[in-house]
């Protein structure tokens, strides 16, 4: 806002101070509004990519019995480094065949992550993917598992009993 008095001698030195005043605020506005959210900082955005990494072998390292964490069978990948997210050695390997890749984003580009994930993918195992947004439910948030639709019902039919599934 213009603070300082003004001399208004005709109806277009009002309109011309009436439009500055309106560039102003469109200006101002603009600046307060386009900084509302912001882009992620990259250290922020590999910290979420790590927390899912670390919930991934987490579940694994449970699932199979074996321990996770730094030089141990099931290794979350450092960031930056390439191949799949989740290191697994040979013993690891043999009891739970899937290259892992993790993706916490708030736009998800399955396709794209999957093409990432079959690139990714190592000689004898399955490619597996999960995905989480900051969206939390009940606190927190939730994953998602994707992998090929004939890989889930060859895992869906080790399940004993007459229905599958349940």
């Amino acid at each position: 806002m213009i603070k300082r008095k003004l001399k208004i001698t005709s109806p277009e030195d009002a309109m011309t101070l009436g439009q500055k005043m309106f560039e102003q605020a469109v200006i101002e506005n603009h600046r307060k509004y386009s900084t509302k959210n912001p882009r992620i900082k990259v250290s922020s955005a590999k910290a979420k990519s790590r927390r899912c990494q670390d919930w991934t072998a987490a579940k694994i390292s449970d699932l199979i019995g074996l321990p996770w964490g730094k030089d141990q069978p099931i290794e979350p990948r450092g960031m930056g480094q390439t191949g799949v997210d989740i290191r697994l050695d040979r013993e690891a390997l043999a009891k739970f065949p899937h290259s892992v890749e993790c993706k916490w984003n708030e736009k998800w580009d399955v396709p794209g992550a999957i093409r990432q994930a079959k690139a990714n993918q190592m000689s004898g195992t399955q490619w597996l993917l999960v995905m989480t947004k900051n969206q939390e439910i009940r606190g927190q948030s939730e994953k998602v598992v994707i992998l090929d639709a004939e890989v889930f019902f060859q895992l869906l039919a080790l399940i004993p009993g007459e229905r599958k599934g349940l």
